[in-house]
């Protein structure tokens, strides 16, 4: 009965790190989506400029 429990904890620590060291990519990035570029606070969106306007656009920002 130990070597059960024993060999199901120790499969259990094998999944449980496999998952933890498993990358995510990031969706956005891969997905065309460009850097937004300026913030529109009237409306509250982030977007690109497009013709000297801040259009709302599929875009990433980076957080530091």
């Amino acid at each position: 009965m130990k070597r059960i429990r024993f060999g199901s904890a120790l499969l259990l620590l094998t999944l449980v790190l496999g998952f933890a060291f498993t990358p995510v990519p990031n969706s956005s990035a891969e997905g065309g989506a460009h850097q937004c570029n300026c913030f529109s606070p009237n409306q509250g969106y982030y977007g690109e400029i497009i013709d000297n306007a801040c259009v709302d656009t599929t875009c990433w920002i980076e957080i530091d």
